[in-house]
């Protein structure tokens, strides 16, 4: 049986929910790995928005294990979507995490969702 675009579109949405919790319960690597699986998700079909979301959370994810480059990479690709998409509330939460980034983590990350 072939798995539909909307049921893929709630698999994704599971992995960021599940990349959330992780990222609550500061299990940094199992969050990246959900939210990469959600990533490929959303790029396979193509929801702009919940991809953006998951590059914050990646971003996130990669700033609370002290990989400063690898999480502004992230927020910059988020930020580019959110631009692209002119939205303003992914845009704001982007440059909260970067401004955070700046300031060597001393401000706590933001959720992303």
């Amino acid at each position: 049986m072939r798995t539909r675009p909307t049921d893929v579109d709630a698999i994704a949405i599971s992995y960021i929910g599940l990349g959330g919790i992780y990222l609550e319960l500061r299990n940094y690597s199992q969050a990246i790995s959900k939210l990469k699986r959600s990533l490929d998700l959303f790029k396979e079909y193509g929801d702009i928005h919940k991809l953006a979301n998951a590059y914050v959370g990646l971003g996130i994810a990669y700033q609370s294990k002290g990989m400063k480059e690898v999480a502004l990479e992230h927020y910059l690709k988020a930020k580019e979507l959110a631009e692209d998409l002119n939205d303003e509330n992914v845009r704001k939460l982007v440059d909260i995490n970067m401004t955070s980034l700046e300031r060597n983590g001393k401000d706590a990350p933001l959720t992303f969702t």
